[in-house]
């Protein structure tokens, strides 16, 4: 049964939004939503993070 996913965190600067949802796993499924409207899809916020800091789109995220 799949949850909707729940709103965490918005960046001050507004460049992304970020989703955190529950799997049958028991896993958190992180993912971030640019500005353009692009969904990036991590499973650890480390992750997240990383691909978030080397990505152009979150420039000072």
């Amino acid at each position: 049964m799949a949850a909707e996913p729940t709103r965490l965190a918005t960046s001050p600067q507004g460049h992304f939004r970020a989703y955190g949802q529950l799997l049958a796993a028991k896993t958190l499924r992180i993912q971030i939503e640019t500005v353009d409207g692009a969904v990036m899809d991590w499973v650890t916020w480390q992750e997240a993070i990383a691909s978030c800091k080397a990505t152009a789109n979150f420039g000072r995220c």
